[in-house]
């Protein structure tokens, strides 16, 4: 099964991300006023060693069984690289893509699932790239028979930016442009959206062990951590603008709530006073019958990639 393969519509989806730390599960239904609810939201910490056993008790304690599911390949678990597409036959340009793509990653190519899709025109480019999900073969296979295990109809694999665009494109600011800094524990990752096309996405090295870390050593923002990552927010959007020639992006949602995250915006709003930065809220995109877990995000844009092939 390729990546990104096609999904049918339905009105009741699963989206599942095997995180290092646990399962993400979320089910997506379309309602009756053609609302898009969000009916559970789950998150349960456990090891990667028993995320088959976690996801089949999840699936049977809420009655999931043979629901149509797109899953995440958790972040880390890919790499996602920008290749100019060589100039032969379509029929050969996947072939030639995956001997571009021999020197960029460090497992070899043959072991490799590689999916292709297009990046924004640059207009200072001689050539359009596209982008090229990479991924060991069996990690890739390893998710397919965890889902599938657990009886659930897999439609496709997602990524975490894929995933992320898909919530993003239903705000309204999205014909803007808008950018989202999703932090997990060690490492960022920053996705830069505009009428629902992926044009950016960058991979911090500060997560929030170290914002927490900072902000409670600190009791404020003033710190080193704090400095590079505006720095290295500043230079995304930079780059966004002067190399897709584009009006600059000035809208950003962090995720998840949390007090240094929160500082963090304060800093942000110090610093890049061009920038209006707040918290991501799905529930201003999607209804929802119960809280979502910050560990849900990925799960709940996965699930949205379904619903929206429905729509």
């Amino acid at each position: 099964m390729g990546i990104f393969k096609r999904t049918k519509p339905s009105d009741d989806t699963v989206g599942v991300e095997l995180q290092p730390g646990g399962v993400a599960l979320t089910l997506m239904r379309r309602d009756g006023q053609a609302r898009n609810v969000v009916t559970l939201a789950e998150y349960e910490a456990t090891s990667p060693d028993r995320h088959a056993e976690c996801l089949q008790q999840m699936v049977h304690r809420h009655r999931l069984r043979g629901a149509p599911c797109v899953g995440v390949l958790t972040h880390g678990s890919y790499e996602l690289l920008q290749v100019e597409p060589p100039d032969v036959p379509e029929d050969e340009r996947d072939q030639a893509i995956r001997w571009r793509l021999r020197d960029l990653v460090d497992f070899p190519i043959e072991q490799a699932v590689v999916e292709v899709f297009p990046q924004p025109e640059q207009p200072n480019r001689r050539a359009a790239s596209v982008n090229a999900a990479v991924s060991r073969e069996d990690v890739v296979r390893r998710s397919i028979d965890t889902l599938t295990g657990a009886g659930l109809d897999l439609q496709a694999l997602d990524i975490a930016e894929l995933a992320q665009r898909n919530l993003i494109a239903r705000y309204r600011d999205n014909a803007h442009g808008v950018a989202v800094l999703q932090l997990d524990e060690q490492s960022g990752l920053l996705v830069l959206v505009r009428e629902s096309e992926l044009y950016l996405a960058r991979d911090f090295d500060i997560g929030l062990a170290r914002l927490r870390g900072a902000f409670e050593a600190e009791g404020g923002a003033s710190t080193a951590a704090f400095d590079s990552l505006v720095l290295e927010l500043q230079r995304s959007l930079d780059y966004y603008e002067s190399n897709f020639r584009l009006p600059a992006i000035n809208r950003l949602m962090l995720h998840p709530a949390e007090p240094c995250v929160r500082a963090l915006i304060e800093h942000i709003a110090a610093n890049l006073r061009s920038v209006r930065a707040r918290i991501l809220e799905p529930a201003e995109v999607v209804h929802t019958e119960h809280p979502l877990p910050a560990q849900c995000l990925n799960a709940l844009g996965a699930a949205m990639r379904q619903i929206e092939v429905a729509a």
